[in-house]
């Protein structure tokens, strides 16, 4: 017998369906459904995030037609750029690869990769045109309209 402080048990969740366990034991079959349906709707909505995100920054980036409104005969690159992602993602997931660790990793590279996305803009901020010709706009358009 041990003698001391309380035991202490470490559970390590390996995989998704175990944490459905404690809420079929706490609420039955009714909770586990709605757990099955959060999981799947979330699952679902991260999927679509990420399809739609990738189709229009690659179809704005090479001045394709784009958007879900538009048939896929008038936006085909788009449409065709969203159906690679869903099939280079699902192959990612096929590899056996731990979609964790993945995201760990991106988040690391896009922490890297962040400082360059703001170079253009501060090079833009500091270009005194760019600014001399949006302020005359500026002006020109406020005197326009105290005039008036």
């Amino acid at each position: 017998m041990r003698r001391g402080g309380p035991v202490t048990r470490q559970i390590e969740v390996t995989s998704l369906s175990q944490i459905t366990m404690p809420v079929l034991a706490a609420g039955g079959q009714l909770a586990l459904a709605f757990t099955i349906v959060g999981f799947a709707a979330a699952t679902f909505g991260a999927a679509l995030e990420t399809t739609l995100s990738s189709g229009y920054t690659l179809a704005q980036f090479f001045g394709c037609a784009w958007g879900k409104f538009r048939r896929p005969a008038d936006a085909a690159r788009f449409h065709v750029v969203m159906l690679i992602v869903v099939v280079a993602c699902a192959a990612v997931l096929f590899t056996g690869v731990d979609p964790i660790l993945v995201t760990e990793y991106s988040v690391v590279f896009s922490a890297i990769a962040l400082p360059l996305t703001y170079l253009p803009i501060l090079i833009v901020a500091n270009d005194p045109d760019t600014w001399a010709s949006t302020s005359t706009v500026a002006s020109s358009t406020s005197q326009r309209r105290s005039t008036s």
